[in-house]
C-alpha cells in the first residue's frame, strides 16, 4: 500500500513581526515487505519508505509585507551554514501586489533534484531580510537505510558496527530489534551510539546471527530497514586455501606418479630394445664361421684328391 507525504505550503505567522513563511514535507511512498527471520520459515514485515519525484519541485518562502525594489533574502540552515547552489537549492525572489515604495516581497528557497539530495535538504532554515528574520523547514517522515546490500557476515570474535542511516525531519526516535522480537537493550557486549544510529557488538558469537531491523518513527511517519548477519568460524577464512593446498598437493602426486610410470615404460623399453639387438648380432656371427668351415672342407677334399692321382710315366 502506498502512502504519500504531499508537500505542505500553508503558510506559518512567525513571531517576528513583518515576515511570514511556508514550509515543505517532501513526498514519500511506502512498501511493506516480508522477509524471512530464521530458517523456520516465520516471517517479518518490513515497512520501507523512499523519496518519490513530485510534478513540481518543493520549496519554502519567506514573505516581507512591507518590502520595496531593494528588499534582499539571505537563507541559511539553522545552524549557520551558508545555502549553496550545489545542495540543490535555488533562491529566487518574487514582487507581489502593491505599491512601488510598499510591496509585498516573497523569497524563495527552490530543492531541485531533492530526491538525490534529501539528506543535504531537510532540516530548518533561517531566512533574514534586513532586520526581520522567519525560521522555515523541510520536513521528511523517516527513510531508513542500512547499505545496499541484504546480508552482511562477520566472523566470529570479531567487532561488528552497524550504522543505521536515516534522513527525516523532525529528528526520529531510532530502535534496534532482532528476529521480530522485543527491542534491543544496551549490555555488556551490546552498544549504542547516543542518537541509536549505530549499533556495536563488542564481541561477535554465533548467537548474534539473525535479522536486524533498525525502525526510525517522527510525528510524520515510520520508516524501517534490516540486514541479516551471518556469523562465520574464525577459521572460515582459511578454508579456500587450504582446499587449494590440498589440490596443489593431489596434483603433485598424480604428476609424480604418472612420470615414474612414464620412467618405468621407458627403462622396459630400453631393456627390450637391447635384448633385440643382442639377439640379432648372436644370429648374423654364427651364420659367417659355417661358410668358412664349408670353404675350408672343400679345399681339404680337393687337396686329398690331387694326392691320390695315379701319376702316368
Amino acid at each position: 500500500m502506498l502512502s504519500f507525504f504531499l508537500f505542505i505550503t500553508s503558510i506559518i505567522a512567525s513571531s517576528h513581526a513583518g515576515i511570514t513563511v511556508t514550509n515543505a514535507t517532501l513526498k514519500t511512498e511506502s512498501v511493506k515487505k516480508s522477509v524471512d527471520v530464521d530458517a523456520t520459515g516465520s516471517k517479518a514485515t518490513v515497512k520501507q519508505l523512499k523519496f518519490i519525484a513530485s510534478v513540481t519541485d518543493p520549496f519554502i518562502s519567506c514573505t516581507v509585507d512591507n518590502g520595496d525594489m531593494n528588499t534582499k533574502f539571505d537563507w541559511a540552515r539553522s545552524n549557520g551554514s551558508e545555502v549553496v547552489a550545489e545542495t540543490g537549492t535555488v533562491p529566487s525572489r518574487v514582487p507581489k501586489t502593491g505599491t512601488l515604495d510598499m510591496m509585498r516581497v516573497v523569497g524563495r528557497l527552490t530543492f531541485t533534484d531533492f530526491v538525490d539530495k534529501a539528506a543535504q535538504n531537510v532540516g530548518e532554515y533561517k531566512c533574514t531580510s534586513g532586520d526581520q528574520v522567519g525560521v522555515s523547514a523541510v520536513y521528511s517522515a523517516p527513510v531508513v537505510s542500512l547499505g545496499e546490500r541484504e546480508y552482511r557476515s562477520v566472523l566470529e570474535s570479531e567487532i561488528l558496527v552497524q550504522h543505521c542511516s536515516v534522513i527525516a525531519f523532525p529528528d526520529p526516535v531510532i530502535t534496534w530489534t532482532k528476529n521480530n522480537q522485543t527491542e534491543l537493550a544496551p549490555s555488556d557486549r551490546l552498544k549504542f551510539s547516543p542518537d541509536n544510529r549505530s549499533l556495536t557488538i563488542a564481541v561477535v558469537d554465533k548467537s548474534d546471527a539473525g535479522l536486524y531491523i533498525c525502525t526510525a518513527k517522527n510525528r510524520l511517519g515510520r520508516g524501517q530497514a534490516y540486514i541479516k548477519l551471518r556469523v562465520k568460524d574464525r577459521l572460515a577464512a582459511l578454508w579456500p586455501f587450504l582446499g587449494i593446498l590440498v589440490e596443489i598437493a593431489i596434483l603433485t602426486v598424480i604428476i609424480a606418479l604418472y612420470e615414474r610410470k612414464r620412467a618405468a615404460a621407458r627403462k622396459r623399453n630400453q631393456e627390450a630394445d637391447d635384448a633385440n639387438a643382442a639377439a640379432g648380432a648372436s644370429a648374423s656371427g654364427g651364420g659367417g664361421g659355417g661358410g668358412a668351415v664349408g670353404s675350408s672342407g672343400g679345399r681339404s677334399a680337393n687337396d686329398s684328391d690331387l694326392r691320390h692321382r695315379p701319376v702316368r710315366a
